[in-house]
């Protein structure tokens, strides 16, 4: 009897818990388990603060402009392939929304000028960029001097503002070391004398992950105007080959302190034969990911998109223009003031703004700057209390008594040094 009556009150007692249960809601069967994940994201961030990474800019007193080098912001550029026969120079900037600054026009030495395009250009309110290659005969021949020459006068006859990405170095170039530095200053000099208004553009080699005035193949700062960078990010069956912002920063340290760069050019793949797949949203993304960060490399002078299709081996589209959704995306990337619309008439000795290598971060409201920043590169012997934030050493902003300013939408702290 007591046997049965424990088993007989553990079955009621089962059955008691059965019927509170049916009461409960069931759980929704095959619930993604992200919603847990992004709620509990979501109360984090509302209770506890996260450090924000941001770049540090500082002024350079005494720095002089480099010739058609702006103030502050950027030259808005594009380079449109020749096939597409349907977008002028005039119908790109009506697309974009916005002028353009620059547009490149690829040509070979001996070729004769594109007067059609250069015209073109020039009633478009734009400054003629070429992009001129070596003739292939040119290295058996010894210097151009002659063809070198007709060029120089041809463009100085317009005695308007131009760029001349002069010889660039591919990746398999193939020239000499010291047959290319001797052509390069030839024929600066050159159109120093005839063409004065051109500036010359050096381009660095494709690939090479960090460049610097030490390149054996950069030619001097005497003959170089500006400085270019080539970044285009390619598909690959996991997402892009290239970190086009990792790319500039690299180069923007080593370069910032000489000369104005140039990224010549950008261009983002949203389809190539790897996979024949389109990746639209994606590369919309990176370009406008990619425009937002200039304004982060206070010496990149000017954006140069590259409008190509059928790029490489595996034959990437770079195009905006045959998208609709890229045209939108590029764009919105472009309508900030910060591009500009025209080439700036040269201005006098000025304080150029240089980017930290350190960075800082915002956290809870408060900004900090890397203790290095302020000791290796703004020379203060005694910066203030520290805090360390993921390891690395940090001073409050507001404990400094320097002109400091923030950007939290930019993410940028801007430290003004006094003159």
């Amino acid at each position: 009897m007591i046997t049965l009556s424990k088993v007989s009150l553990t079955l009621l007692l089962l059955l008691f818990l059965a019927g509170c249960a049916a009461d409960a809601p069931s759980p929704i069967a095959g619930t993604p388990r992200r919603r847990t994940l992004e709620t509990q994201r979501e109360t984090t961030d509302e209770t506890v603060p996260t450090p924000i990474p941001c770049t540090v800019v500082f002024t350079q007193a005494g720095a002089s402009l480099s010739l058609h080098e702006p103030t502050e912001g950027a030259y808005l550029g594009a380079w449109l392939s020749p096939d597409f026969t349907h977008i002028t120079l005039r119908s790109f900037g009506n697309l974009a929304e916005k002028p353009h600054a620059l547009f490149a026009y690829e040509m070979t030495l001996g070729d004769e000028l594109p007067l059609s395009w250069l015209l073109h250009s020039i009633t478009s309110n734009a400054a003629p960029l070429f992009y001129l290659r070596p003739h292939p005969d040119d290295g058996e021949e010894g210097l151009p001097t002659a063809e070198l020459t007709e060029l120089a006068r041809g463009l100085g006859a317009y005695d308007i503002p131009m760029f001349l990405a002069f010889f660039p170095l591919e990746r398999d170039h193939g020239m000499a070391r010291e047959a290319y530095i001797n052509v390069y200053r030839l024929a600066r000099i050159l159109f120093r004398t005839y063409a004065p208004q051109v500036a010359f553009v050096w381009v660095a080699p494709e690939g090479q992950a960090s460049v610097t005035p030490a390149h054996p193949f950069y030619p001097g700062h005497d003959v170089v105007d500006w400085v270019g960078l080539p970044v285009q990010a390619l598909r690959t069956r996991g997402g892009f080959d290239t970190d086009i912002i990792n790319r500039i920063s690299l180069f923007h340290q080593g370069f910032q302190r000489h000369k104005p760069i140039m990224l010549l050019p950008v261009g983002v793949s949203h389809f190539s034969r790897i996979d024949y797949t389109y990746n639209i949203n994606e590369a919309a993304a990176e370009i406008k990911r990619v425009y937002e960060s200039i304004v982060g490399f206070p010496r990149v002078k000017a954006i140069v998109y590259r409008d190509v299709k059928n790029v490489g081996a595996r034959w990437d589209d770079m195009t905006v223009t045959r998208e609709r959704d890229l045209m939108v995306a590029y764009a919105d990337a472009v309508a900030p003031d910060y591009f500009l619309s025209a080439v700036q008439p040269r201005a006098p000795i000025v304080r150029q703004w240089l980017r930290s290598d350190y960075g800082g971060y915002e956290y809870d409201g408060v900004f900090y700057v890397d203790y290095e920043t302020l000791t290796k590169e703004l020379f203060l012997t005694r910066p203030g209390p520290t805090v360390e934030i993921n390891g690395r050493t940090f001073v409050d902003t507001s404990k400094l008594s320097l002109d400091i300013t923030t950007s939290s939408e930019q993410r940028i702290i801007y430290i003004n040094l006094p003159s």
